[in-house]
């Protein structure tokens, strides 16, 4: 599997490489290719399509992310391999089928309905049930 966290796997399939870092250098060539540097270990390669930048791969650490069939600006096809070449390296593609931007989230997402016959327990009886249980001897 990919040893990624839940906030760098959510950066690599939005194509969204850094939260607020600002970019440190870049260089451009023909044809509008752009590399950007944005982190210490991340370097992000832009083309023009349609008039505009998208995303079309990354170095990302330890990964190789390449990006394709953009909507909207937006990469819906992510293909992420790690950087170590041979049988042992990881490959994945993921495809994003629904992509929804700036949508707004109807109030009722938030709240609970509590039904009326539910029982009600503490934080301590949660733990005490597995897969929650303190297992420490």
């Amino acid at each position: 599997g990919l040893a990624l966290g839940a906030d760098d796997l959510r950066r690599i399939v939005a194509g969204c490489l850094a939260d607020a870092a600002a970019a440190t250098g870049g260089e451009q060539w023909p044809g509008g290719w752009q590399r950007v540097r944005v982190g210490d270990d991340r370097l992000v390669y832009l083309r023009e399509v349609g008039g505009q930048p998208v995303v079309v791969a990354a170095d990302y650490g330890a990964w190789r992310v390449d990006y394709a069939a953009h909507a909207a600006g937006f990469p819906r096809l992510v293909r992420i391999r790690s950087a170590r070449d041979g049988a042992d390296g990881i490959d994945i593609t993921a495809r994003v089928e629904q992509l929804q931007v700036n949508t707004a989230i109807d109030a009722r997402a938030w709240s609970v309905e509590v039904p009326s016959d539910a029982d009600p327990m503490t934080l301590d009886e949660l733990r005490s049930i597995a897969p929650l249980a303190d297992r420490t001897p």
